[in-house]
């Protein structure tokens, strides 16, 4: 990881994928980012993030509704007790909760029968449906409206938010094959309206799992 910050930051050619910048949510259900890229149909899925939870009580990391889902086909949220993962519409509950202000690597994982959560170097398989994820559905960073903030509208930050359609292990330095952590493929809404510039304050602690994060963070211009 930090070889590959190193060589984006030093680089004199401009690049579009953020992997130097966080995202952040701080006016609850106010702020979200909406993916621009379509999802395909997904029977295999891994989707890597890096979380940061800021504020006590419930928070949402992402959803993925389809068009026709009253309920959400793809998402991670949670709060002090545990951990929810929803798949097509049935809500996974996890034993396993986000010490706040710290950063935590997260990975969901499904194929077939099976629906893996992975927390830093803590994992648990749960028993699924085999039906596909639909396509063409909305992807939210963030939690937006009245429905995802019954359950999830706490302050958080997202780093390295990627999707693929398949069960293998990624590096960091390896951006999504479906969704991927690019300026140009996100749409940013609330008080946030867009990407002006990147600033480079390096943050190089590490956290108590042993993560070194290096980030060169994202400043809002508002309109």
């Amino acid at each position: 990881l930090c070889t590959c910050l190193r060589h984006l930051v030093s680089s004199h050619t401009r690049f579009y994928w953020i992997a130097t910048s966080k995202a952040e949510f701080l006016q609850g259900c106010g702020d979200y980012w909406t993916s621009l890229e379509q999802v395909p149909a997904l029977v295999q899925v891994t989707v890597c993030m890096e979380v940061r939870v800021l504020s006590p009580g419930p928070w949402t990391a992402f959803t993925y509704s389809s068009p026709d889902s009253p309920l959400y086909d793809l998402a991670l949220r949670g709060d002090g007790r545990g951990l929810e993962v929803w798949l097509l519409g049935v809500k996974h509950r996890f034993p396993v909760s986000l010490k706040s202000h710290l950063w935590h690597h997260v990975c969901l994982r499904r194929d077939g029968h099976t629906l893996l959560l992975e927390v830093d170097d803590w994992a648990e398989k749960r028993a699924v449906t085999s039906r596909a994820i639909p396509p063409s559905g909305e992807l939210l960073l963030g939690c937006k409206g009245h429905r995802d903030s019954q359950g999830g509208a706490g302050q958080l930050e997202l780093y390295l938010f990627r999707m693929w359609e398949d069960m293998a292990e990624h590096s960091d330095c390896k951006d999504g094959g479906v969704v991927s952590w690019d300026s140009r493929k996100w749409a940013v809404a609330g008080t946030a309206k867009c990407i002006a510039l990147l600033t480079t304050s390096i943050n190089d602690t590490k956290n108590k799992y042993g993560y070194v994060k290096l980030s060169l963070n994202i400043k809002f211009h508002k309109d």
